[in-house]
């Protein structure tokens, strides 16, 4: 879905939803924010760098400090677990003792450690999810953005993920999340933007619906 006169900024160390029905262009345009889709016009600027003049060659300058959980995983299926996790530390080159200790510590937060040493099509759509979870924020990135991260989920392991990247936000994370999971951005509340057939159709904060 092609975006049309969208314009929006986003605060360091908020909290978004995007949201709108099927083909409203949600993730169309968290792949604007990563690079994955170049805008035709208009431009966009992320993390301080004008995606429009970044050059292919220095994409690792936005990747290192923004990650994404793909609504269809995107792990590669013939690794394993860890190395799938471990992937982006792996390109950004810290020490391997590194590497590992966070791997394991992030596999932990999913409540996967025991499963570091399995390839993805062994495991269940939603532990699947949690792989790609723990794949972008094992960096710790600035800016995580998530495409339809519960849509595999049942509602206790939509609550557990939703925690954990709530926890990325705390510690000073900004967020866009896109769903079309109304009664999630009730729960939680926090910034909403909407889209309808390309276009920003509403911009609000809302408070999170009392328990």
């Amino acid at each position: 879905m092609a975006l049309k006169d969208v314009s929006l900024e986003i605060n360091p160390g908020e909290f978004c939803f995007i949201t709108g029905p099927t083909g409203a262009g949600k993730t169309t345009l968290l792949k604007l924010i990563f690079r994955m889709e170049k805008a035709s016009q208009g431009q966009i600027v992320v993390l301080g760098m004008n995606l429009g003049r970044l050059p292919q060659k220095d994409l690792h300058r936005l990747r290192r400090r923004a990650g994404f959980v793909f609504q269809d995983f995107r792990l590669i299926p013939d690794r394993s677990v860890y190395y799938n996790v471990a992937l982006p530390l792996v390109v950004t080159g810290p020490p391997r003792s590194q590497v590992r200790d966070r791997v394991l510590h992030v596999l932990g937060l999913v409540g996967l450690a025991d499963y570091a040493d399995y390839r993805p099509p062994m495991l269940s759509g939603g532990q699947q999810q949690r792989v790609a979870f723990a794949r972008a924020v094992v960096g710790e990135p600035e800016l995580l953005l998530a495409d339809e991260p519960t849509g595999n989920l049942d509602p206790g392991a939509t609550d557990r993920l939703v925690g954990l990247i709530r926890k990325h936000h705390s510690r000073g994370g900004t967020v866009l999340l896109a769903t079309h999971d109304l009664a999630l951005i009730r729960r939680v509340g926090g910034r909403v933007i909407a889209l309808k057939a390309g276009r920003l159709v509403g911009d609000q904060n809302y408070r999170a619906a009392e328990r």
